[in-house]
């Protein structure tokens, strides 16, 4: 049964397409250089809880009930306009040219994996930026503050098994089954 909202009777919708996802996505854009298209065959939903999440623009959640998730999430509820989820800058965020922290070295990947706070002065200052590993790929998030970049990853995620010839990825992207 669905929740009701405020004492009128009527359920409370599962999820929300919002009216201004455009606004959503373009503020990644513009805050992390990319291009405006990225997300042209997407749309943004927000579920129950205020999660903002990602599907493509054929899917339709109007009336869904029971479904909590969908897609991507762009952000938490409580999240800052410019934090987006980690899953979402591994799928997207390739080509960012703003708020980026590309590391050079393997060293340098293994310590991110290791959650080790780094310094550096990026040019565009404090915030959230996409790590983006040597060989190119989106590796995850780290938050700036002050001059200290510190990782910010998913509790599953671990330092991959394989660093070296192979690229760097989180084990569960590496495994892609069940662990031994």
């Amino acid at each position: 049964m669905s929740p009701s909202s405020a004492g009128s009777g009527e359920p409370t919708p599962t999820w929300t397409a919002l009216p201004d996802d455009n606004a959503v996505l373009a503020l990644l854009c513009d805050h992390y250089g990319l291009a405006a298209d990225v997300f042209a065959d997407h749309r943004c939903w927000r579920n129950r809880s205020g999660t903002v999440w990602l599907a493509h623009r054929c899917v339709d959640l109007t009336g869904l009930e029971r479904l909590d998730v969908v897609g991507l999430r762009v952000r938490r509820n409580d999240a800052q306009p410019s934090q987006a989820s980690i899953n979402l800058m591994r799928r997207f965020f390739a080509t960012a040219t703003r708020h980026v922290l590309r590391l050079d070295s393997d060293d340098a990947v293994a310590a991110y994996w290791a959650r080790q706070t780094r310094h550096l002065d990026p040019p565009e200052g404090d915030g959230y930026y996409v790590v983006i590993g040597p060989r190119g790929r989106v590796l995850g998030r780290a938050r700036v503050s002050g001059g200290w970049a510190r990782p910010e990853l998913p509790r599953h995620d671990k330092l991959p098994m394989v660093i070296g010839d192979e690229p760097a990825l989180p084990r569960p992207l590496l495994d892609r089954g069940p662990a031994p």
